[in-house]
């Protein structure tokens, strides 16, 4: 897969292995409309709304929106300076029928080496009614030159992504909510269409919120406009006190005041989702994303598939995910996961999530503080993971653990099951015990799950286990050439190169910008994601009207 530039404003990904181009146009001028409507107004009264705004720019804009294929050099694909685009299209994919062919857009330009025939036909593809729909799957365009006849099937459909700042606010107002809902799905106490759109009047509807696209502490409007105040006038509109408590008095006395301030937060949403598009092309995907972890998952999925084409890097396979502990755990899934899925649940008892400690409260004059802070600590820390060896695992004997060097406890994945002791005079022990449901404490004594690394941390303090059972799964090795030329067994690093090259790209860019806080983002949606499952986390699921369980991520 590799990134084309073929105009200053459009890009394209050629995909040589799935013989596909994925471009990338121009964004069309802005329509906004207030529309003040009645209790009866429904969710498809919103979507037709959307396509009259839509049509209205098309007519205005006066493009052709005629398709044109022309052949070109395989390593250099390039369009002529002067040509104009299409305001109507923003991404899309098609295949290639030969090595090497390029996408030209708008008007037919043929040369006297060239005949295109059947191209009047393309004007349908852009109504939208049910019969010309239908009648548009499977188009063909067919051209020739002095040498061959190429013919290629294109069928375009239009995707409308509906996005708003904590959606339920609003999507709760439509009459129709209780017939739309079903189609939805629920993130974090957001709305959000998941693999399938929601289809109303022949338009493929996306729903997304902003709360799930935003960085950090950044997801409210007036902090979002300010990722982009250096690109134009993005932020807030600010209103005294009273006026945001009686927002209809501000309508009634101040009209104008009161639709600026509304414009202004649809303007500022839209750039959201707009930057979120554009970024995740760069991740070779097409659309607005779901969430930001999304993203991180979507660019691990790239990357491994080029190093790991023939498995799935953490799991056995993709039947049985390692962090659905309620499929694993049956005969099935036992079978099918071995010695590893009979131990997993010593894994998920050790699972504790992250926290932040204060062991000293108040203010004490004329004493210096440090607040210490690892950088990137998770994505760091998980770029040291390595690739497990599931077929290379077993139990431990505690006499084998006794000779083991540290580097062995900080290899592989260790997990025991012990009762500890710490010495009284140890003022941190440092291995957490749950109390309750949700509260860990610290103890000088009791019973634990714990990894290598905790096992031999507690030992350097003094810790005396009393230890019940061990298992171990083996790194994966592969042979590489060292320094001596010498061959030698070094472990396998799957997340290595991904956060190296994801912190290099945070670099580049100052922090406290929209693309520095991204690739933060994304880097902690990875490390989200390869917990995905593991704490029984539910979800409420609209269709249904019950809680289910989070599932597990492939990561």
């Amino acid at each position: 897969m590799k990134l084309v530039k073929i105009h200053e404003e459009i890009d394209l990904f050629e995909d040589l292995k799935q013989d596909q181009i994925v471009f990338s146009l121009p964004l069309s001028p802005m329509a906004c409309e207030i529309v003040y409507p009645d209790s009866d107004y429904s969710f498809s009264n919103l979507i037709d709304l959307s396509n009259s705004l839509s049509n209205k720019l098309d007519n205005k804009i006066e493009l052709e929106r005629q398709i044109n294929f022309q052949e070109c050099a395989t390593d250099s694909v390039t369009l002529p300076k002067e040509h104009k685009y299409p305001y109507s299209f923003r991404g899309g994919r098609f295949n290639k029928n030969f090595q090497s062919l390029c996408l030209i857009l708008n008007e037919i330009s043929t040369d006297n080496d060239c005949e295109v025939s059947n191209y009047n036909d393309l004007t349908s593809w852009f109504d939208n009614s049910e019969s010309a729909i239908k009648s548009r799957m499977r188009k063909k365009i067919c051209f020739s030159n002095k040498e061959k006849e190429i013919k290629i099937s294109l069928s375009i459909s239009k995707n409308t992504f509906l996005i708003g700042p904590y959606n339920p606010a609003d999507l709760s107002m439509f009459k129709d909510f209780d017939e739309i809902k079903q189609s939805l799905s629920i993130v974090a106490k957001s709305f959000v269409t998941m693999a399938k759109p929601i289809k109303v009047n022949n338009t493929n509807i996306y729903v997304r919120d902003t709360i799930l696209l935003a960085p950090g502490n950044q997801k409210s409007l007036a902090n979002l406009g300010k990722l982009y105040e250096n690109e134009g006038d993005f932020n807030k509109r600010k209103l005294s006190q009273n006026e945001l408590e009686n927002m209809k008095g501000l309508l009634l006395n101040d009209k104008q005041t009161f639709e600026d301030y509304a414009i202004q937060d649809v303007v500022i949403t839209l750039k959201q989702a707009i930057a979120m598009e554009k970024f995740n092309f760069t991740l070779k995907k097409i659309g607005i994303p779901v969430t930001l972890s999304s993203i991180g998952r979507n660019y691990v999925a790239s990357e491994w598939t080029k190093n790991f084409p023939k498995y799935l890097p953490y799991q056995f396979s993709g039947e049985y995910m390692l962090g659905n502990a309620d499929e694993i755990q049956t005969p099935k899934g036992l079978i099918a996961t071995r010695d590893v899925g009979v131990h997993m649940s010593y894994f998920i008892a050790n699972y504790k999530g992250g926290r932040n400690e204060s062991f000293m409260y108040g203010v004490e004059e004329e004493k210096e503080w440090f607040d210490y802070d690892l950088t990137s600590a998770y994505t760091t820390g998980m770029s040291e993971i390595e690739l497990p060896d599931y077929y290379n695992a077993s139990l431990i004997k505690p006499s084998v653990l006794e000779k083991w060097t540290p580097e062995n406890f900080l290899s592989g994945y260790l997990i025991v099951n012990a009762i500890f002791t710490f010495p009284n005079n140890v003022k941190y022990p440092s291995i957490p015990c749950y109390i309750d449901k949700t509260t860990t404490v610290y103890p000088l004594s009791g019973e634990c799950f714990v990894t290598g690394p905790e096992f031999w941390l507690a030992k350097m303090q003094g810790c005396e286990f009393k230890i019940k059972s061990a298992f171990y799964i083996n790194p994966k090795l592969k042979s590489v050439i060292n320094k001596n030329r010498k061959e030698e067994k070094v472990s396998i690093k799957p997340f290595w190169d991904i956060i190296k090259n994801i912190q290099e790209l945070r670099r580049e860019h100052k922090k406290g910008t929209f693309n520095n806080m991204m690739y933060k983002e994304i880097g902690n949606g990875i490390y989200g994601n390869v917990v995905k499952g593991m704490s029984n986390k539910l979800n409420f699921d609209p269709l249904t009207k019950q809680q289910s369980r989070v599932k597990a991520s492939f990561l």
